[in-house]
């Protein structure tokens, strides 16, 4: 797992609140939060509460132990749209979010039935260990592509770029070559399995491939690569006229270059 304890988790979000508070101290407040008895008609949530700022509704149950931190979440919500959107170029969404936070993964399997926080709609079901970004670009990929790629391992290494834990993807793939763990760019577009809310290591890989995959080719060729339907090398090789491995070369070389200038502060 890459650094997915709760007690980190805890402490991301407090670290983002900060960050999302500060991206926003300029702007004019436009409505104050609120909040209210649950809006949601499933009677699993009759008793739960509703906080509201803006098109963001976080509808949590009495006590939650981050309640305090709802103004900023909700905030950074906002923020986090229009810098997924911008990337993916897209229409920025004004969709309402319902994000139904339970208290924790407990609460969140049990309730849900699911292992992993997930998407229904506009509803984001929502618990830690996690990070807010992970769900959120889940929930805006369709608005960009409807249909799930053929190699899984586009959407969760979008997911795993956009989380906001403040990992260097860059770096985990880096320690992971020093190792000998890297998995090849071969078998990271064969993975079905792969999970980003799991912060599996093939998905950390991903995020940095996807970084780099977009710097060098352009949201429109992640999007030719995306909708790709025959084997990965041959996508690569019919989209980009470049094969797998010398794609796998490049891409290294890009994560060696980026991590070490982020470390002298370029």
């Amino acid at each position: 797992m890459i650094l997915k304890s709760t007690l980190l988790s805890a402490l991301m979000l407090a670290m983002l609140s900060c960050v999302w508070v500060s991206c926003s101290k300029q702007e004019a407040e436009k409505q104050p939060e609120t909040v209210t008895p649950a809006e949601a008609t499933d009677t699993l949530y009759a008793d739960w509460k509703t906080f509201t700022y803006e098109t963001v509704k976080i509808i949590y149950p009495e006590g939650h132990p981050l309640e305090d931190e709802f103004y900023p979440m909700a905030k950074g919500y906002i923020t986090s749209t229009r810098k997924i959107c911008n990337f993916l170029r897209i229409p920025i969404s004004h969709d309402t979010l319902k994000v139904y936070f339970y208290t924790g993964f407990g609460q969140g399997r049990e309730m849900t039935g699911r292992e992993w926080p997930s998407v229904d709609g506009n509803n984001l079901h929502f618990w830690l260990p996690g990070f807010m970004g992970t769900i959120l670009t889940e929930y805006l990929i369709p608005k960009w592509h409807p249909e799930k790629p053929r190699y899984r391992f586009l959407k969760e290494g979008l997911m795993m770029l956009f989380d906001y834990s403040g990992q260097n993807y860059h770096e985990v793939t880096l320690n992971f070559v020093d190792e000998d763990r890297l998995v090849p760019l071969i078998d990271l577009a064969r993975d079905t399995a792969i999970n980003a809310y799991a912060g599996s290591y093939p998905a950390g890989e991903a995020a940095s491939f996807i970084a780099y995959f977009v710097d060098h080719y352009g949201i429109d060729g992640l999007n030719q690569l995306y909708l790709a339907n025959e084997p990965f090398e041959d996508a690569v090789q019919h989209l980009f006229k470049t094969n797998v491995d010398i794609m796998q070369k490049k891409w290294l070389e890009y994560a060696d270059k980026v991590y070490y200038e982020s470390l002298r502060g370029k």
